[in-house]
């Protein structure tokens, strides 16, 4: 009787083990997929961050431009005088760069919020 007692308690010790093991396995196995879940998401964070960078990169890059090309045109208008017809284009052309660079800056917001 004895020796069935003492059988009894190592199939039950044995399956115990079984089942810590196959917990422990399961709980291993969904931290790797977690973390793995979470790896993509921060690639995926990192790459929409460098397009919003390059975004940014870009729009200061044609601000940058549009300001020089408003100061050549600032430059030619002290040349003329006010009654020149080349003076009220000048002036057009200086008021069309002011609205691009308010439309760049309204981009220049909504690549903000999109971080």
């Amino acid at each position: 009787m004895k020796t069935i007692s003492i059988r009894n308690e190592v199939i039950t010790l044995v399956v115990f083990v079984a089942i810590i093991a196959t917990l422990f396995t399961f709980l291993v196995w969904r931290a790797r997929i977690t973390r793995e879940i979470n790896d993509v998401k921060k690639q995926k964070e990192i790459q929409e961050l460098a397009v919003i960078k390059n975004d940014i990169k870009e729009i200061f890059t044609q601000m940058i431009l549009i300001h020089q090309e408003i100061g050549e045109h600032e430059g030619r208008i002290h040349k003329l005088e006010p009654d020149n017809p080349n003076y009220k284009l000048h002036l057009k052309n200086i008021q069309a760069l002011k609205d691009v660079i308010k439309l760049h800056t309204e981009e220049l917001k909504k690549c903000q919020k999109r971080k």
